[in-house]
């Protein structure tokens, strides 16, 4: 697993942490065997601040509060329908130059870990922050080389994991799914750094199964969430499906504040929940 933005508590806090997210999501939709699956995190936040949280913080969900995303019904497709065309003219007003000042500032404000991971910044310690970042994920990767790995990424730690699995293609390194939660990859700025550096935006090829991308409507990272449209069409390999899944991320933390973004709330959603349990199964 790759984290996302801002500061973390002890890697092996925030592993263990992830580690529960996920029980407690399969244990909502059914599953009682024992934790069948092991997590390696891809720990970077010690990059940008000096101390570690000094404490976790997941917070189990309330009795009946992990619910699914928009049903099926024809007014659910509805809205579905109209959130892709939303998501299609935000790309079209953003290409003829409308959105590039609001984006950029938003990143300026809100990211300032993804701000300087494209700005290749020079970090504390000496080195640049994208090639850190990179140098964080790829002996794991090469370590675990294998058609069982499903790589998940959360918020910014999906444009990490996307740079690395397109620069592994070369060393023959497959992971066998890949699933983003509160991705950022949709936003035009972001998607307009891939294309400034690597030609297009298009689907990894070594990524051997699916990429299944979950984001909440109210998550404010995700603004694009229709990751299939950016990364599919004509580069799309027909083995290894984009597929997009708005889901209710529901965690509310130990204040009682809700955070549409939080990772461990789009760990233990059904939908996501399910989609590992399939990968888990089928390796």
């Amino acid at each position: 697993g790759i984290h996302g933005l801002a500061n973390k508590p002890e890697a092996v806090v925030l592993e263990e942490e992830w580690k529960a997210a996920i029980m407690e999501g399969q244990r909502n939709i059914g599953y009682e065997g024992d934790q069948d699956f092991e997590i390696i995190m891809v720990y970077w936040a010690d990059f940008y601040y000096d101390h570690p949280l000094p404490q976790g913080t997941y917070a189990p969900a309330g009795a009946g509060t992990i619910i699914r995303g928009p049903d099926s019904s024809v007014w659910a497709r509805v809205v579905d329908f109209t959130f892709r065309v939303g998501g299609c003219l935000w790309d079209m007003w953003y290409s003829c130059g409308g959105s590039g000042v609001v984006t950029n500032e938003f990143i300026e404000r809100i990211f300032r870990e993804l701000n300087s991971y494209y700005d290749d910044e020079v970090l504390a310690n000496g080195q640049k922050a994208k090639t850190a970042a990179q140098g964080e994920v790829d002996p794991i990767a090469l370590e675990q080389n294998d058609n069982s790995v499903t790589l998940i990424a959360h918020s910014m730690g999906s444009i990490i994991a996307y740079d690395c699995l397109l620069d592994l293609e070369a060393e023959d390194v497959t992971v066998a799914n890949f699933v983003t939660i509160g991705s950022p990859l949709g936003l035009p700025t972001v998607c307009d750094h891939i294309r400034d550096e690597r030609g297009s935006t298009r689907s990894p090829t070594n990524v051997t199964g699916e990429w299944h991308n979950f984001s909440d409507r109210q998550d404010r990272v995700a603004l694009d969430a229709q990751l299939a449209d950016d990364f599919g069409g004509r580069n799309r390999r027909p083995n290894a499906p984009i597929t997009d899944h708005r889901v209710c991320n529901t965690f509310v933390d130990g204040n009682g504040k809700a955070n549409a973004h939080k990772s461990f709330g789009y760990l233990r959603g059904p939908e996501f929940s399910k989609h590992l349990r399939r990968c888990l199964n089928h390796g």
